[in-house]
C-alpha cells in the first residue's frame, strides 16, 4: 500500500469552476511533502472565499490553507522578477549570429546553382517557342503551351532559391 507521500498529482478538472478560479492547480506543491496542493472554494456570508490547501495527513502543514490571491500574488511577484543575465544576453546573440551566417552562407552557395537552372529553363523556353511558331496543329500547340507555363513556374521557383 502507498503512503499519501507517495501520491501522484490528482487529474486535472476540466471545465468545473476550479479550473477556472485556480491558475496554479496542480502545479503548486505543498512546503513539506511536495505533494500538488488542492484547491478548495468555501461559502461564507459575505461571498466566496479561495484557498489552495494541503491534504497529505502525514506532512506538517496539513490541513493549513492559503488564500488563493497570495499564493497567486506571489508567483506573479516571482516571474515578473525573472531577468536573463548579460551573459545569457550575450550567449543567444552570439548563437543568433552564428545560425545567421550559417544560413547566409548556405544562400549563396545556392545562388549559383539557381542561376545555373534558370539559364537551362530559359534556353529549353526559347526552344519551345521556335516549336510553337512553326507548329500548325492546334492540339499539339496546346501541348507545347502547357509545357511553356511549367516551365515558366519552375523558372520562377528556381529564382526565388
Amino acid at each position: 500500500m502507498r503512503s499519501r507521500s507517495d501520491a501522484r498529482a490528482p487529474p486535472v478538472r476540466r471545465g468545473g469552476r476550479t479550473s477556472d478560479a485556480f491558475a496554479l492547480r496542480v502545479i503548486v506543491t505543498g512546503g513539506g511533502c511536495n505533494v500538488p496542493l488542492r484547491s478548495s472554494i468555501s461559502k461564507g456570508n459575505a461571498g466566496h472565499y479561495y484557498y489552495y490547501l494541503c491534504q497529505t495527513k502525514t506532512c506538517e502543514h496539513y490541513g493549513k490553507s492559503i488564500k488563493r490571491d497570495q499564493i497567486e500574488g506571489e508567483v506573479g511577484e516571482l516571474i515578473r522578477e525573472l531577468q536573463p543575465s548579460r551573459g545569457l544576453i550575450a550567449l543567444a546573440a552570439s548563437m543568433f549570429k552564428v545560425a545567421w551566417d550559417a544560413l547566409s552562407e548556405q544562400a549563396e552557395s545556392i545562388r549559383p546553382v539557381a542561376a545555373k537552372q534558370v539559364r537551362s529553363v530559359e534556353k529549353e523556353i526559347a526552344t519551345l517557342q521556335d516549336r510553337i511558331v512553326g507548329a500548325t496543329n492546334t492540339q499539339v500547340i496546346a501541348a507545347y503551351e502547357d509545357e511553356l507555363a511549367d516551365l515558366e513556374r519552375g523558372k520562377s521557383q528556381s529564382a526565388l532559391a
